[in-house]
């Protein structure tokens, strides 16, 4: 037996189920399965997009760590992921937005293993690394990959807030 649907139940069909794009992240998310979720997470959408973002963030500290030089951290983690959509027409909401902003906030995880020698050491190699990783973002093109691009809005921005750390002697 074959049903036919009207492309309008099909579009309605695809935007009902495209939250359901990734079950293990809902199950994840909703029956607590994620013991270690991240701080900023206060909804769903919140903690998809943190989730998201961190496998971009995993992948460009790889290659930022090949290229710039940085002691003592294992990995750069997502804390909180803002977006700001900057000049909306409230008369046509189907337009979108005319830019997004989006704010990734990120922390160093320090190896516990093999720390840092001196703070001064580590500041220097830190800002190196902040200034690398934003190259290497923007040479991926994270404007242009899920979740950041928007089929609305042309122009998107990404910008990374560094936490900063104090290294214990």
């Amino acid at each position: 037996m074959k049903y036919l649907i009207k492309e309008s139940q099909y579009r309605s069909l695809v935007e009902y189920f495209s939250p359901m794009e990734n079950l293990k992240t809902i199950f994840d998310y909703y029956f607590n399965i994620d013991n270690k979720k991240p701080y900023g997470t206060k909804d769903f959408k919140s903690y998809k997009s943190i989730k998201l973002f961190q496998k971009y963030v995993d992948l460009i500290f790889k290659y930022t760590k090949k290229m710039s030089e940085i002691d003592g951290v294992k990995k750069m983690m997502v804390e909180k992921v803002e977006v700001t959509p900057w000049g909306e027409d409230f008369n046509n909401p189907r337009r979108g937005p005319a830019r997004l902003d989006w704010k990734v906030h990120l922390y160093p995880v320090i190896d516990e293993e093999n720390p840092p020698k001196s703070q001064e050491e580590f500041e220097k190699q830190y800002e190196g690394f902040k200034q690398q990783f934003e190259r290497v973002s923007r040479g991926i093109g994270m404007e242009y990959i899920q979740p950041v691009e928007d089929k609305k809005t042309k122009k998107i921005t990404v910008g990374y807030l560094f936490g900063k750390v104090n290294i214990n002697p």
